[in-house]
């Protein structure tokens, strides 16, 4: 179903500018737009906005359908115990849809990748020993998030610049991870690999 406010399928997704496109490009780059972009750029945020809006206004009749099934449910002592279980299915299904809604609006979402970025690298371990290759922390752990985090933090080589392997430990690095982590950090200079070992404490002969 079209939202006749803007145009937009409630079910379905938004038109994001779509790769190999003027705005796609602009979006994802530094370059500056010419003077006959600005009436489409205009016009794109506008939509977005009413889309936002058309959002706002979903969610507020979400919660006021929810309040009303409370009240429903509240009043219920008297009718089938399947009505009262078909009122509260419905109610667990609004405030899932309405979180996903939510979600959508999340701030956060809408962070440029650059600022997503400079906060992914204050996540990094800040002793270059504790930067191993390992899946629950970052880079990997970001990078596995969803969709816009893994573009953004595979895309940004300084986050993989660095890692550290300690000889001394029982810790298996898989081979691909190894080799993908060094691919991402390709185009970030200097990178590192930090080499520890502890010592045995054997006196030379």
């Amino acid at each position: 179903m079209l939202c006749s406010r803007c145009g937009s399928d409630h079910e379905g997704g938004f038109d994001y500018a779509a790769p190999g496109t003027r705005h796609y490009t602009l979006m994802y780059s530094n370059e500056a737009p010419l003077d006959s972009d600005l009436p489409f750029l205009a016009s794109a945020i506008s939509k977005i906005d009413a889309r936002l809006g058309c959002m706002d206004d979903e969610i507020t009749c979400m919660d006021d359908e929810i309040t009303y099934i409370d009240d429903e449910i509240n009043q219920i002592p008297q009718r089938p115990e399947e009505q009262l279980v078909e009122l509260r299915r419905k109610r667990v299904s609004l405030l899932r849809y309405r979180a996903r809604n939510r979600r959508i609006l999340s701030p956060l979402r809408r962070l440029p990748p650059e600022v997503l970025a400079e906060i992914f690298a204050w996540t990094l371990p800040t002793d270059p020993k504790n930067n191993s290759i390992q899946m629950s922390q970052s880079p990997w752990l970001l990078s596995h998030i969803n969709r816009y985090w893994r573009t953004v933090c595979i895309s940004t080589p300084s986050l993989w610049s660095f890692f550290a392997i300690d000889y001394d430990e029982p810790i298996h690095y898989p081979l691909p991870m190894v080799e993908a982590h060094i691919a991402r950090a390709k185009k970030s200079k200097p990178s590192s690999v930090w080499q520890t070992t502890r010592s045995c404490g054997r006196n030379s002969a």
